[in-house]
């Protein structure tokens, strides 16, 4: 009987030992909140994700929704990212701990930039057979509103990447404020001007 449950035991373990592996690798691939990946856009995510496969059984994944950060909080929280690294890089003072901060800077602020560069591309408009009513590109007046960031891809030092996510949260959070207007607007055909037109005295028509 011993025999047997050692045995059970050992075939148990040995057939495991394959899921473990799995796990390790989806673990350690790209595409988690650890292991960042940069895609054209939002669509690239399902795609991926019904390519991949379940670590435990081997099978398909089925999408049932698809959610993520917005294009504007996601550059605020990376942000705020580089903003700590920074800090941290300036005030340390043992070379070799600086050179691991300043590591780190990099790589925040090459995801900030990624940032920046996603919601440039969120901005194109959609392309025919896409689905156009999740498409912030598909307004024109948005497009109109963000066109300040649209010359701000490809942000390569902390300075340029923290100035270029200051001008996209501004322009983020104006277009979420007008969200009502603009698309009253656009269905009556009218431009960006219009709806600063419409604001109320004291308010930011930027």
């Amino acid at each position: 009987m011993v025999r047997k449950r050692v045995s059970r035991r050992a075939e148990e373990r040995a057939a495991r030992k394959p899921v473990r592996d799995r796990e390790t690798l989806t673990a350690l691939s790209r595409g988690s909140s650890d292991h960042r990946i940069h895609v054209p856009s939002a669509a690239a995510v399902e795609t991926r994700a019904r390519n991949s496969t379940c670590p435990h059984c081997e099978g398909t994944y089925r999408i049932e929704e698809h959610a993520s950060q917005s294009s504007g909080l996601a550059i605020a929280v990376q942000a705020d990212e580089v903003v700590k690294a920074r800090a941290l890089s300036s005030s340390e003072t043992d070379p070799t701990r600086k050179e691991a901060l300043e590591h780190v800077l990099h790589n925040s602020v090459t995801l900030l930039g990624r940032d920046i560069d996603d919601l440039i591309s969120d901005l194109a408009p959609p392309e025919l057979g896409s689905d156009m009513t999740k498409s912030p590109g598909r307004y024109q007046i948005i497009r109109d509103a963000m066109a300040p960031v649209l010359s701000l891809r490809g942000a390569k030092t902390a300075d340029t990447a923290l100035a270029s996510a200051k001008t996209a949260i501004e322009r983020v959070r104006w277009t979420l404020e007008h969200a009502p207007e603009i698309i009253k607007a656009q269905t009556k055909g009218q431009t960006l001007e219009d709806v600063k037109a419409e604001e109320k005295p004291g308010e930011n028509t930027t």
